[in-house]
């Protein structure tokens, strides 16, 4: 901890910041930024602190990025380790999720946060999404503190999400929310309740409830959140709830979901920029404008499948919807794409069901649309 001390204090002379310049810019008082970063007399700093602090030193969000990461491999506090997963957890940060877990395993006294951050960092990674992450939620056993109750119902909520049950995920949500509003520890509160809105935005857009959506997005983006996660998701939110009435706005703003995730080092092959590629990549085929945008590389099987049933290879987007839909039997999307680009009627239905069960009125609407005016063709 002292070398890295020492290094901030460097940067700070590089930059010409003074102490007192620091205390003043951040918020903090002098002493704890000089017994902290000057005198060493803290030999921890609080997590929250060091990040106010790091904000004003630093000015990208990669080198801010670098020396939170250093932080974070040396913090020894458990109070500090909490903070710290809930930041790794909502900045998207698996690895050094990963690296917490793994260091403070033994550790009695964190066990419990240890167990709920697993399985919140296993659903980040793809290894328990939906049904297998609700088969591990229902089979365990939790710490009942006001933290770990929050986590849980942030777990329900991502679990209800995971397989589409917008009725399910609208309970949880406000369950969660209430958890949320209830903590103590304001920098882990402040965080996850930004994470939650995300959420209950992503409900509200599907259920339909568009303005009401887009109403989160803009609390999120007035939070002044530094998770590119969370920026990213929520600028795709704002887009996906144009979708259907303006190609040109969706697409504006899913641009600036990708661009956010590129300008700041988020690999390509990450499930966070396929998902946003994917969304882009639907919102081209639906409208039948940019497609030679479409990174093909990066978006999902059935929208490919999609796009090739339309406008490419038939026998193969056919092939691949099929597939899709043969390994995700309870999904109306790749359901949806398979019948509008057959122009069949019943599937089209089938579809509109799966979706009306599943609560998501968002795109059950645009498959009436499809089916009405295919009707009117017949």
């Amino acid at each position: 901890m002292e070398e890295l001390m020492a290094r901030i204090k460097k940067d700070m002379n590089d930059k010409g910041i003074t102490i007192s310049e620091l205390a003043k810019m951040s918020s903090v008082p002098y002493t704890v930024v000089n017994d902290g970063v000057s005198t060493g007399r803290t030999v921890e700093m609080k997590f929250d602190v060091y990040l106010k602090l790091v904000h004003v030193i630093y000015e990208t969000y990669m080198e801010r990025r670098n020396v939170v990461t250093d932080f974070i491999r040396l913090i020894k506090s458990n109070k500090n380790v909490r903070k710290s997963m809930c930041y790794c957890y909502c900045a998207g940060e698996i690895g050094l999720m990963e690296y917490l877990l793994e260091k403070h395993k033994k550790n009695r006294r964190l066990k419990k946060y240890l167990f709920l951050y697993e399985l919140l960092n296993n659903r980040n990674k793809g290894i328990s999404v939906g049904k297998p992450l609700i088969n591990k939620i229902d089979g365990s056993s939790f710490a009942k503190t006001d933290e770990c109750i929050a986590l849980f119902q942030l777990l329900n909520m991502f679990s209800a999400y995971d397989v589409v049950d917008i009725p399910a995920m609208n309970v949880y949500a406000e369950k969660a929310r209430q958890s949320v509003s209830e903590l103590n520890v304001k920098c882990i509160k402040k965080s996850l309740s930004v994470y939650c809105l995300l959420m209950v935005a992503h409900s509200n857009l599907l259920d339909g409830q568009l303005n009401v959506c887009r109403n989160n997005c803009n609390a999120i983006l007035q939070a002044s959140t530094e998770f590119i996660p969370i920026i990213s998701s929520n600028f795709c939110c704002i887009g996906e709830s144009y979708m259907f009435t303006d190609k040109m706005l969706s697409e504006e703003y899913l641009l600036k979901s990708s661009d956010v995730l590129e300008k700041n080092g988020f690999d390509r092959g990450s499930k966070r920029y396929r998902g946003v590629q994917t969304t882009l990549a639907l919102l081209y085929i639906e409208h039948g404008f940019n497609l030679h945008k479409i990174q093909f590389e990066h978006i999902h099987k059935a929208e490919h499948g999609y796009y090739e049933a339309i406008y490419g290879d038939v026998e193969k987007g056919v092939q691949m919807l099929k597939e899709d839909i043969a390994e995700r039997p309870y999904s109306p999307y790749p359901r949806y794409y398979l019948a509008k680009a057959e122009k069949d009627i019943v599937g089209l239905e089938i579809a509109l069901k799966m979706f009306k069960d599943l609560g998501n009125h968002h795109y059950a609407t645009t498959v009436e649309h499809t089916l009405d005016e295919l009707k009117m063709e017949v």
